[in-house]
């Protein structure tokens, strides 16, 4: 024999004689770490390989192994197996061996060239009770952890085998991972899950109605509660007790879904998900969703100012409406946001500024973003040493405080309204408003409207509404429009037997027939349709501070004006009322003057028009003008240095605009980057490029300006600009916000829990922020439930 044959015979001898050992699938600490050949011989080393790869993957290296079901599979697919013209070694006395024709009748038969065995290779990789059958204790030995080599009983033995329940179960799950090793099926705990999978999405469609019928309530403002409101809901269509908006809803809605029906019917008693409790957890979840929104929104914004405002409740609790005012991320417009009513106990100015410092961040705002606070005029918001306004800025002084602009108007309308006439001029209408308040009344004066065909759309006299600031001007015109039909109601009322109202009508009618009265209402009526303008024009939320004050300064120039023009303006409004007048036969004439008179105007005119002129309208004149005027000058401080940034003259720039410039920079230092020189140049560069512009395409708000900042560019005149557009205006907001209080709880649902009210009101003024009710879902599960919901 050849020296080359020799060698051969020592490498195939090397994995026949050697013992069985334990090894795990990728070890090969029994294999030689090199070939005991020289590598040079290629076809010795082919040979080599060969016998290693027939050594690793020999199935009784495998018996009781604990891998990965991947691993597992990777085996199943690589055991070495017996071609045809292998030959099996004999053993006995009689050299019986394995026959090659027994892999065609059990498939699930494997041998092991090393310890010329037979096993089961599905009982060997996929036993998952090692040692211990199935069904009835059936014992596991040969073919499963040791090898079967009885080869006169081997068709026997393993017809035998394939008839045990552990092989079965064994057989099953090997094709069972293999499938979803390969990805042909879903794993086997989805598998097994699937029913439960489908019982908590069944679960979750008989909750989505309930969740839908909340959100359905919150959104439209109703009442969720009856006087009944707890049990099983009855789908009877001849019940017809009154359970609330929630109940009722629900069962109207069982009567065209029968799933729905079926859960209202069949559900446990401590399962049915309609009571209190899941309704407050409704609107506490979705409350949160909302919030989580806004927030966002706001942080994402960057600079933002905060907007205040107390009222009491029908309950008589004090509760601050507190609402941010922020520019949109994308700068195309301003936002005002309300978040939460907060229930205040201390109104002292230190406890309402702690109680909006600790809300804004309990909410998870950046309170070192705020760069405005606005609130009304009254002490504990706007006192200099104790108000809020002092205890914000101490800790954040860049936050400037803003007196409402819409609370200024009003105070100056109101303060103005003090000279007499006038204010006996109002309390007269308001007197009208109570005493045509009655059904029967009012009928009468609809129908004196309609003989008189009276060209109105209104058919009731408005009431002088305090704080709804609009009303009181749409008041007076609407009275305007009506005095006719009511001096003729209250002829016809004067005539009635019912002595008390008779009375009051004729009273009435003689003090709208007085010459002072028609004057003075004629005298409202023209100056409020100037202040009538402003008032609605800042109330929007898109106006900025330097907006407003340039429409309250247009509105001072138009009264100026009146008041400059006072004698030929009076005279053709004279001329109105005397014809007025002459319908009603109401004389026109001046009241007698004494030396000693001192409750009303006592100057003496040659003419009538010159005394009402000199005691009604001048006086008027000049008390709204000073008033707007005193209201509007800290405003126009707080504009100083803003106004530099849109200028009306960018062909000029002055050593007065650079000194507010310089300013400006030193309060903001903080906010800009760079120094006063580069900050400086940046300006001079900013009105270069606003010159450029056509004169109608100047800037006059900061939004339209911030389009023309480029961030590389002007990133400092851009952040100057963000905070004046964030600057408070009013506090308008949260005069709406009030109104949505006293709609959702009123005297029926006085007892309504902040959680629950604030959850309502969110829903009820965001309803495009509603949340789907996945979302909601997904929040309930986070708890244990009685049904399951947690996908």
């Amino acid at each position: 024999m050849t020296s080359k044959g020799k060698r051969q015979l020592q490498v195939l001898d090397f994995f026949r004689k050697k013992p069985r050992v334990e090894l795990t699938p990728n070890s090969d600490d029994e294999l030689p770490k090199n070939p005991p050949v020289n590598k040079d011989d290629d076809e010795l080393q082919s040979q080599y390989e060969i016998s290693r790869a027939e050594h690793e993957y020999d199935i009784a290296n495998f018996p009781g192994i604990d891998v990965a079901n991947s691993r597992k599979v990777e085996i199943l697919e690589k055991l070495w197996q017996p071609t045809e013209t292998f030959q099996f070694p004999s053993s006995g006395n009689r050299n019986l061996k394995f026959q090659h024709k027994w892999f065609h009748q059990w498939k699930w038969l494997s041998y092991s060239k090393e310890v010329d065995g037979a096993y089961c290779k599905c009982c060997v990789l996929f036993n998952t009770n090692t040692g211990v059958g199935l069904g009835k204790h059936q014992k596991v030995g040969q073919l499963c952890t040791e090898k079967f080599c009885n080869w006169k009983k081997a068709k026997e033995r393993f017809t035998e085998h394939q008839t045990r329940e552990y092989h079965q179960h064994n057989v099953e799950n090997a094709a069972l991972i293999t499938n979803i090793v390969k990805g042909k099926q879903d794993p086997i705990n989805l598998q097994l899950n699937q029913e439960e999978k489908n019982q908590i999405l069944e679960n979750r469609k008989t909750l989505e109605p309930i969740i839908e019928t909340v959100l359905l309530c919150g959104k439209q403002g109703l009442a969720l509660r009856g006087h009944r409101d707890g049990g099983r809901i009855i789908v009877d269509p001849e019940k017809d007790d009154n359970e609330g908006n929630f109940r009722e809803i629900l069962r109207y809605r069982a009567k065209y879904d029968e799933t729905l029906q079926r859960t209202l019917l069949n559900s446990k008693r401590n399962a049915l998900y309609t009571s209190w409790n899941i309704q407050n957890e409704i609107i506490e979840i979705s409350n949160d969703l909302i919030l989580q929104k806004l927030i966002t929104k706001i942080n994402l914004s960057g600079y933002f100012s905060v907007l205040v405002d107390e009222t009491t409740d029908i309950s008589t609790t004090e509760q601050m409406s507190l609402c941010i005012r922020c520019v949109d991320p994308s700068f195309t417009f301003v936002e005002e946001l309300f978040l939460q009513f907060i229930p205040i106990e201390d109104v002292t100015g230190k406890g309402i500024a702690t109680a909006i410092v600790d809300n804004l961040k309990r909410l998870g705002i950046d309170v070192s973003k705020m760069r405005g606070q606005g609130y009304d005029g009254a002490a504990a918001m706007s006192g200099q040493f104790n108000g809020v306004q002092a205890h914000v800025r101490a800790l954040y002084p860049q936050a400037i405080y803003v007196h409402c602009v819409a609370h200024s108007l009003n105070l100056a309308v109101s303060n103005s309204c003090e000279v007499s006439a006038i204010r006996n001029c109002l309390g007269t209408i308001e007197t009208l408003y109570n005493f045509f308040h009655t059904p029967k009344r009012q009928l009468v004066l609809e129908e004196s409207l309609k003989e008189l065909e009276v060209a109105s759309s209104h058919e009731k006299i408005k009431r002088l509404c305090a704080t709804r600031w609009v009303e009181r001007y749409n008041s007076v015109m609407v009275f305007v429009e009506l005095f006719d039909g009511i001096i003729l109601a209250l002829h016809k009322i004067s005539e009635w037997p019912d002595k008390e109202s008779a009375n009051a009508a004729h009273q009435l009618d003689c003090t709208l027939k007085k010459a002072e009265f028609v004057i003075a209402l004629s005298v409202i009526n023209q100056v409020f349709s100037y202040s009538s303008i402003l008032c609605k024009m800042l109330q929007q939320r898109n106006i900025d501070l330097r907006k407003a004050a340039n429409l309250a300064e247009d509105t001072i120039a138009e009264i100026k004006k009146l008041r400059e023009d006072a004698k030929p303006g009076f005279a053709k409004l004279f001329a109105g009322v005397q014809e007025q007048a002459g319908r009603h036969r109401i004389d026109i004439s001046q009241p007698r003057i004494t030396s000693k008179q001192t409750n009303r105007c006592n100057v003496e005119v040659s003419h009538v028009e010159d005394y009402f002129r000199v005691s009604i309208y001048i006086p008027f004149l000049d008390a709204f003008l000073g008033n707007l005027e005193d209201r509007f000058t800290k405003h126009k401080e707080i504009l100083m240095g803003f106004q530099c940034l849109l200028p009306t003259n960018p062909h000029s720039l002055t050593d007065k605009t650079l000194e507010e410039f310089k300013s400006l920079i030193l309060f903001y230092k903080d906010d800009l980057n760079g120094s006063m020189d580069e900050l400086t140049a940046e300006l001079k560069l900013w009105y270069r490029l606003i010159a450029k512009l056509d004169k109608q395409e100047w800037p006059k708000d900061a939004l339209s300006a911030i389009k023309y900042c480029a961030d590389d560019v002007f990133p400092n005149i851009k952040t100057l600009l963000h905070i004046l557009a964030v600057l408070p205006v009013s506090t308008a907001e949260n005069e709406r916000s009030f109104s949505t209080l006293r709609r959702l709880k009123n005297y029926l649902r006085n007892a309504t829990s902040e959680t629950r009210l604030n959850g309502l009101t969110l829903l009820h003024i965001f309803r495009e922020l509603t949340p789907s009710v996945e979302s909601i879902l997904n929040k309930m599960s986070e708890k244990p439930r009685k049904l399951k919901i947690k996908l």
